[in-house]
């Protein structure tokens, strides 16, 4: 939780993965004694944090950062995320070929092609093979 409040290396990208690690730490209690406190904080959690986790101006810096990729999403979400990152980079790559003259955008369409495969290969790849679901 440090890491959220620092003023360098403090990314949107940490916002979710961090989300998702509490819950899961929550989550792993089996004290009973706690058990009422816990259910109720990991209810305010997914009441207060509910439009940051399905918002895709939040999801996606999380699913682009080299040290989470799809490792914070449970593994039914991220065929869901790789299509919503890939429909976002076509809509950047679109809105920046307006931009554009139209003697390179041939070139330019054929880089942001061959990008978009590359982003998908990453993607593909879960990076950190034996990292956990969460940040925490």
């Amino acid at each position: 939780m440090d890491l959220l409040q620092g003023e360098t290396f403090t990314y949107l990208a940490h916002l979710i993965p961090t989300i998702t690690g509490v819950k899961c730490k929550l989550e792993q209690s089996t004290d009973k004694l706690v058990k009422p406190f816990v259910t109720a904080l990991y209810d305010v959690i997914d009441l207060r944090f509910q439009a940051v986790l399905s918002d895709k101006q939040h999801s996606i810096p999380s699913t682009l950062h080299p040290q989470f990729k799809l490792n914070s999403l449970p593994e039914d979400a991220r065929l869901n995320m790789k299509h919503m990152v890939l429909a976002y980079m076509q809509e950047v790559a679109n809105e920046w070929h307006e931009t554009r003259s139209d003697a390179s955008q041939t070139l330019s369409a054929t880089g942001s092609t061959l990008l978009l495969t590359l982003l998908l290969e990453i993607l593909s790849s879960s990076g950190h093979e034996d990292a956990d679901r969460s940040y925490m």
